[in-house]
């Protein structure tokens, strides 16, 4: 396996020939990201860096989103596992750094399939900005996240599609509103009003969906959110919990967004 990475580094950098051989060592770094050792894995994906996009086939897209899917199930198993109280191996020291790169090559690919991937890897904004340059197409799957996909995913799913309601211009993103059509508008927005019913959203979760609801608009959401930031009863009762302090921090969060979106 080595040599086959060695042989595909080589060849990008080769200059006269590099195409051709490229062409012809993506479907041996397809095999090893599929049915390597972890620490040829890991060199895999490095690897495919080094290859320009437009350079990788089919089989590479694939394997590299198939291996960034198992990767995201494998830390959402572990969560539960340290939830739940049990002991989970260490993946190593360069575990986090071997996410980083999937995540970026899988973010690479201008396909559809590349979405749930991306989706199960979490929050961060290097999976959040591909996800977004497929604008509505990603509503969807999004949206099915938010309801039925692992809690680690919700905060960065809820981002997400707040951003395509309303852009992101912290920078360097700088990011505009997508252009969604009603129906996938009119799909944000029952998930916001349905994510504002009791015991539907963790309480650390509450706060980006109040963002997410005052983002579609709907003054009636604005109205409920409103009576979140002013009422901790109103929080109690829709997250199950009492913790006085833990709830005033989630308010002031709360009215962070609400002053934003005030101005």
């Amino acid at each position: 396996m080595m040599k086959v990475i060695a042989a595909v580094v080589l060849v990008v950098v080769s200059g006269a020939g590099a195409e051709a051989g490229q062409a012809a060592m993506s479907g041996d770094l397809a095999r090893v990201l599929t049915t390597g050792d972890v620490g040829d894995r890991h060199r895999a994906v490095r690897s495919m860096l080094l290859i320009p996009a437009d350079q990788r086939d089919e089989a590479m897209w694939v394997a590299a989103a198939a291996e960034l899917q198992r990767v995201a199930a494998e830390s959402h198993a572990r969560i539960d596992a340290i939830n739940a109280g049990r002991s989970v191996r260490s993946l190593g020291e360069d575990h986090a750094e071997y996410d980083r790169a999937l995540v970026e090559a899988v973010g690479q690919w201008q396909d559809p399939r590349a979405l749930p991937p991306l989706i199960s890897a979490g929050g961060g904004m290097l999976a959040t900005q591909p996800i977004l340059r497929f604008g509505e197409t990603a509503v969807p799957l999004l949206v099915e996240a938010a309801r039925t996909g692992h809690s680690s995913q919700r905060g960065g799913v809820l981002l997400a599609l707040t951003i395509l309601l309303e852009g992101y211009t912290v920078q360097p993103y700088n990011i505009s509103p997508a252009p969604l059509s009603p129906a996938a508008r009119r799909q944000i927005q029952q998930l916001a009003h349905d994510l504002l019913q009791p015991s539907a959203v963790r309480l650390s979760d509450l706060p980006i969906a109040a963002g997410l609801a005052l983002a579609t608009g709907d003054e009636t959401l604005r109205e409920q959110i409103e009576v979140l930031a002013r009422e901790p009863g109103a929080v109690a009762q829709l997250t199950g919990l009492g913790d006085g302090i833990a709830i005033a921090r989630v308010q002031s969060s709360i009215q962070t967004k609400l002053d934003r979106f005030n101005r």
